[in-house]
């Protein structure tokens, strides 16, 4: 839960986060085959794209 003085600008933070997401994924796809798969909540099973889009965020983030 957010600090009363930042909940006005929960919905910017919200919107910031999907299109960060939203970027890293397309740029992620740019190099990757990305497709879909089922997940489990059971099995440990890592994403083999995760790091790579983990990544493209962290980049894209220090070049604000």
């Amino acid at each position: 839960m957010l600090p009363d003085e930042l909940k006005d600008a929960e919905p910017a933070l919200m919107y910031d986060s999907v299109y960060v997401f939203a970027i890293g994924l397309q740029t992620l796809e740019q190099s990757h085959a990305l497709r879909l798969s089922n997940v489990s909540c059971e099995e440990e099973l890592p994403w083999d794209g995760g790091l790579s889009l983990i990544n493209y965020i962290n980049s894209m983030l220090k070049n604000c």
